[in-house]
């Protein structure tokens, strides 16, 4: 594809992109570095609406910092490439997520909408859930699962049950540490004929963090925020590559803590159903 092309193409989704909805991308420019995350729900607290992601991909980033929309698309060599639309909203809680802390139990933003940005609450029709209750931990064992992130935009996947000390570094060097309340997702094998898959395969892609991952029946339930994925290494080639997911109790009594105020799914624009990419 020509350069012109791309140009073209790439401002032609800008254009089509303007509605934010949970698993699309939000991202901000910091120093000469594009931090990106996922929408993970669209929230409502006294009146104002809010989108909800991770914290530790904006690390070091204050509170008041403007926010982007963001989508991805593949470039040269298959690298992925980040575009920036409008600025949607800013910034105005965070969790009490620390790299300075080894047993962080939370990771989540809150990025207050603009009143003219245009968004949505509705996830993709084989996501959206009927409200914020919770899966105990004790349950999470072979649950199917999946979430639609903004890089990676569907995956399916199977919690393994195990809890972990997840350790991992964030933009600027530092190392994010939580304690054990992390759950592991093992990515489901997908089966294709004509076209099999080569390589490792993530349950996760870097810009997914703070996707609302959901049990994959026909009532979905929230069961958590999305970390990250396993750093692959060298001897990773053709692994399945697992995830990483704070329980969303943690993430709703964070909060609760940060705010003083209970949040619920924002109920406009449930009409708007946005067409779900799979990979």
């Amino acid at each position: 594809m020509s350069s012109g092309k791309k140009e073209e193409r790439a401002l032609m989704r800008q254009k089509l992109r303007h509605v934010t909805s949970p698993g699309s991308g939000v991202a901000i420019e910091h120093g000469s570095e594009t931090l990106t995350a996922t929408v993970g729900s669209v929230l409502a607290l006294d009146g104002e609406r809010y989108l909800l992601t991770a914290h530790h991909p904006f690390v070091g980033v204050p509170v008041g910092t403007r926010v982007s929309s963001c989508w991805f698309e593949h470039g040269e060599d298959d690298e992925m490439v980040v575009y920036l639309s409008d600025e949607i909203g800013t910034i105005e809680f965070f969790s009490s997520f620390s790299t300075s802390s080894l047993s962080n139990t939370e990771d989540f933003a809150l990025i207050k909408l603009d009143r003219s940005a245009k968004a949505t609450s509705r996830y993709p029709h084989r996501l959206h859930p009927p409200g914020l209750e919770t899966i105990p931990l004790h349950t999470t064992g072979g649950m199917r699962v999946h979430h639609c992130g903004a890089e990676s935009c569907y995956r399916k996947g199977t919690f393994t049950g195990f809890l972990y000390n997840l350790t991992f570094p964030c933009h600027n060097g530092s190392l994010a540490k939580f304690s054990c309340t992390v759950i592991e997702a093992e990515p489901a094998i997908r089966k294709r004929k004509k076209h099999p898959i080569r390589g490792p395969l993530d349950f996760c892609l870097k810009g997914d963090s703070g996707s609302v991952v959901f049990t994959r029946d026909s009532t979905p339930l929230p069961v958590g925020l999305l970390l990250g994925h396993h750093q692959p290494d060298e001897f990773a080639a053709g692994l399945l590559l697992s995830g990483y997911v704070m329980p969303m109790r943690n993430t709703l009594d964070g909060i609760f803590k940060a705010t003083g105020r209970k949040v619920r799914f924002d109920r406009k624009g449930w009409r708007w159903k946005p067409r779900l990419r799979t990979p």
